[in-house]
């Protein structure tokens, strides 16, 4: 199949965290150096996904058991009129 949304969220936090340690080891030599990091990004775009896919696993589940109870609700026999 496709390469989905999960694809392109590995990448954007991989290149985030990749160019962030570069960063880092470029300019240990000199600490006056002004880096721009970005691991915070990295972690907090995971974290959100994450609570994302957990969210709509919740939702499902109780969508799945609304649903159940709606076909109990339906009577055994109908009279046509």
């Amino acid at each position: 199949g496709a390469p989905g949304m999960d694809v392109l969220v590995m990448l954007g936090t991989s290149c985030a965290y990749a160019y962030s340690v570069l960063a880092v080891a470029l300019s240990w030599d000199d600490p006056s150096t002004d880096v721009h990091d970005f691991f915070e990004t990295s972690a907090v775009l995971i974290t959100f996904v994450f609570l994302g896919k957990y969210l709509e696993e919740v939702a499902k589940g109780r969508t799945s058991s609304a649903i159940s109870k709606l076909v109990e609700l339906q009577p055994a026999t109908a009279l046509l009129v």
